[in-house]
C-alpha cells in the first residue's frame, strides 16, 4: 500500500512528522508559523505591494510602482509586468492565489477548526476551489511561455532557480492531487489522513 491507494500520501517519515510521534505538537506549530508567514507575504505581494494583480490595469499604479523599481533591482520591472494584458492568468492564478494564501492560516489553525467546524468546512471548499483554479493558471502560464526563468537572469542575481518545465508540471499535478485527496478524506471523515494530505504540499 502507499501512494496508489491514498493510504500514505507522503513518505513514512513525513507521515510521522504530520500525524504522530512525541514531537507532533511542536512540529505542527512550526509548520503553522512558517506557512502563515509565507501566506502573509503572498497576500501582500498580490494585493498591496507591488500589488501584482493591478499591474497593467491602472496607469497610476504602474507609474508609481515602476518609478521606484529599477532594472537592476531584485525583481526588475519587466519581470513584474510579465502578466500584463493576460487577464486569464489574473483570474485563474493571481487573484485565486491571494484568496488561497489568505485562507491558509485560518484553515490550519487547530482552535478555529474545532470551535468553528461549519466555517472550516465551507471555507475549505472555497480553499479547494481556489487551489485547483490556481493549477489551471499554472498551465496557462506554461502554454504562454510566461515562466519566471524566461524573464529573469538567475546567474547574475545569484538567486536559486525555481523548478520549471517538467518539474513544475509534476509539482502542480501533485499539488492538485493532494488537494483532491484531502477533500475526499474529509468527506470520508478520515480527518488524520485529511490533515496529512493538506499539509503534504508544504
Amino acid at each position: 500500500k502507499g501512494l496508489c491507494d491514498g493510504t500514505m500520501p507522503i513518505t513514512t517519515q513525513n507521515q510521522k512528522f504530520f500525524l504522530g510521534g512525541k514531537n507532533r505538537p511542536s512540529n505542527l506549530k512550526i509548520l503553522f508559523a512558517w506557512t502563515s508567514f509565507l501566506s502573509l507575504m503572498m497576500v501582500i505581494w498580490i494585493l498591496i505591494l507591488p500589488s501584482s494583480w493591478m499591474i497593467g490595469r491602472s496607469k497610476a499604479h504602474d507609474d508609481f510602482l515602476f518609478s521606484r523599481i529599477g532594472p537592476h533591482d531584485v525583481v526588475p520591472p519587466h519581470v513584474l509586468s510579465k502578466y500584463k494584458g493576460h487577464t486569464a492568468i489574473h483570474l485563474t492564478h493571481i487573484l485565486p492565489g491571494a484568496l488561497w494564501a489568505g485562507m491558509i492560516p485560518f484553515q490550519l489553525h487547530p482552535t478555529l477548526r474545532k470551535s468553528r467546524p461549519r466555517l472550516h468546512k465551507v471555507s475549505g471548499y472555497i480553499f479547494v476551489a481556489s487551489a485547483l483554479l490556481m493549477t489551471v493558471g499554472v498551465f496557462i502560464i506554461l502554454k504562454r511561455g510566461l515562466l519566471f526563468d524566461n524573464y529573469f537572469d538567475f546567474e547574475d542575481s545569484g538567486i536559486f532557480q525555481l523548478p520549471t518545465g517538467i518539474p513544475l508540471i509534476l509539482l502542480t499535478v501533485y499539488f492538485a492531487g493532494a488537494i483532491v485527496k484531502a477533500l475526499k478524506a474529509a468527506r470520508d471523515r478520515k480527518f488524520s489522513l485529511h490533515q496529512a494530505w493538506v499539509n503534504s504540499p508544504y
